[in-house]
């Protein structure tokens, strides 16, 4: 019966690791809820919802694509595609109607809605005067 007993005891050992490296990473969440203004948000920039028009223009096309920009960071957004179906990782996005663009990458896609990074950074006043 020892050998039972000393499994009891790593047993114990490794719950408790187990239970401390819990509490690390609720804590690293807590942090970062708070670094970003409210509950629920995981990103340490703040994101500004938004509901506006914006153009994407898609090396090898001539005709401009509309969509639709949900959310914004300084460093990237969210879009909705309005049904486009291909989409190269490098694209411009212009919020003025082409009068500016902003070099973008794709970062994710999921049916109708991407994720976009900014190649460099973009102000929030930018893009609201634009509208």
């Amino acid at each position: 019966m020892v050998g039972s007993s000393d499994h009891r005891a790593q047993a114990g050992i490794t719950a408790c690791s187990r239970n401390e490296s819990t509490e690390k990473i609720m804590a690293r969440r807590q942090s970062l809820e708070g670094a970003a203004g409210y509950r629920g948000e995981r990103r340490a920039i703040e994101r500004r919802w938004l509901y506006r028009s914006a153009l994407l223009s898609i090396p090898g096309q001539i005709v401009a694509q509309s969509c639709s920009l949900r959310d914004f960071t300084i460093q990237g957004a969210g879009v909705r595609l309005r049904g486009i179906t291909l989409l190269p990782l490098n694209f411009e996005l212009s919020f003025d109607g082409f009068r500016s663009v902003e070099p973008c990458r794709l970062i994710w896609r999921d049916g109708d809605f991407a994720g976009l990074i900014f190649l460099a950074l973009v102000s929030y006043d930018r893009v609201n005067r634009s509208g």
